[in-house]
């Protein structure tokens, strides 16, 4: 028996005994002539006893018949049958040959049947990974990005607000500076003390000023840094729909090979349409995404126009202020004089108070567009956990077929 498995695999040095016990219980069966359902079952232990010790692809696609000659010489070599009994052993001899053959048979492709199905999970398995990973590791930095911008809006809302704050206390400098004009204008005899009021209010306008430009000027650079980060996620979201966009051709491809295996890829076609159905739906949510981002970009834009236009508005409001106080320190003992540049101090303090409401008019917009910004941000970050639980429920849904 040890030299018919030789034929399989000339490397065998000893059976295991359940193979033995097997084979010797097929001798039995096969000189009684006895092919009931057991026999069957005593040829496909046998079969699976061999694929534990021997490659089960060689025997069963060619070793089988050096194992079969072996087992006819062995048999009929024997000498235990009568040479009356050789005609009727060899019609069991053949009768066994085609019903192990059989039992080969469905046995051969059971085994390529699993080692197919082993591989396309492998493979399945490494694809998920590989999407998860990639996929994961940019919506952790998209929503590291938003994180990061909805930081910068907040800071930009609270500047607008505090320049805002400081345009009003600006506005009530110049209307306070006109009252002082005022009583200049109807009490000469004041006037010294009112002229070095004037200057003081207007050296603390001309100060306000230089403060909110400064601010404004921190503002827009903060604005800018939001707009980098803005492209930054734009360019995040492209690589996800590019991702999502590859995705669904392998799903098509898929969709296309299961078509030609016929019946057989039917089960695989489903999952390749539900793939595809997935990558089309994290194509949207990134589509969400981008348009998200565009209106970020929009509102960013807006907020450094604004803020330059507050720029020059209170560079405005600085040159008012020194002309009004170069105004001032020029007054002479000529009454006409005197009322001359009142009614310019007047002149240049209306126009101040003008310029002021323009201020707080744009800070109020620009702390308005902040407050906009931020609730677009919070959006963003929702619709990247959204993407993400997308992602995680696809990669369980292809893991878990």
């Amino acid at each position: 028996m040890l030299e018919a498995y030789r034929g399989v695999d000339p490397t065998l040095r000893a059976l295991p005994r359940e193979v033995l016990d097997r084979e010797s219980k097929k001798f039995a069966q096969i000189s009684h002539g006895d092919f009931t359902p057991e026999y069957f079952n005593v040829q496909a232990g046998i079969i699976k006893g061999v694929s534990q010790m021997t490659d089960v692809y060689t025997y069963l696609a060619g070793g089988y018949a050096a194992y079969s000659a072996g087992l006819i010489n062995a048999m009929l070599n024997s000498g235990k049958f009568l040479d009356s009994r050789r005609p009727e052993l060899v019609n069991s001899l053949m009768r066994s040959i085609f019903s192990d053959v059989a039992v080969v048979v469905h046995y051969y492709f059971e085994a390529l049947t699993e080692k197919a199905e082993a591989e396309k999970r492998q493979a399945m398995d490494a694809v998920t990974a590989t999407f998860e990973a990639k996929v994961g590791q940019q919506i952790h930095s998209l929503a590291d990005e938003a994180a990061r911008t909805r930081e910068t809006a907040e800071s930009m809302a609270a500047t607008a607000d505090d320049t805002s704050r400081q345009a009003s206390a600006a506005a009530a400098a110049s209307e306070e500076t006109s009252t002082n004009v005022q009583a200049v204008a109807a009490a000469s005899e004041e006037l010294a003390a009112s002229v070095a009021e004037i200057t003081r209010r207007v050296d603390e306008s001309a100060q306000v000023a230089a403060d909110a430009i400064q601010q404004a000027q921190g503002t827009e650079a903060t604005v800018r840094t939001l707009t980098d980060a803005a492209n930054r996620i734009g360019e995040v979201v492209g690589l996800i729909n590019s991702i999502a966009g590859q995705t669904n051709l392998l799903a098509l491809n898929a969709t296309i090979e299961a078509a030609r295996a016929g019946d057989a890829g039917k089960g695989f076609a489903v999952v390749a349409g539900e793939v595809k159905s997935l990558a089309g739906q994290t194509a949207k949510a990134t589509d969400d995404i981008a348009e998200q981002v565009t209106q970020i970009q929009q509102a960013a834009r807006q907020a450094v126009v604004a803020i330059e236009e507050i720029g020059r508005t209170l560079g405005q409001v600085g040159e008012i202020a020194t002309a009004i106080a170069a105004s001032v320190n020029q007054q002479g003992s000529a009454t006409r004089e005197i009322a001359r540049n009142v009614q310019n101090a007047a002149d240049g303090s209306q126009q101040v108070t003008v310029n002021v409401a323009q201020v707080s008019t744009a800070a109020g917009e620009t702390g308005e567009g902040a407050h906009t910004m931020v609730n677009s941000v919070n959006s963003l970050s929702g619709q990247a956990a959204s993407l993400q639980r997308l992602v995680h429920e696809f990669v369980a849904d292809i893991r878990g077929r």
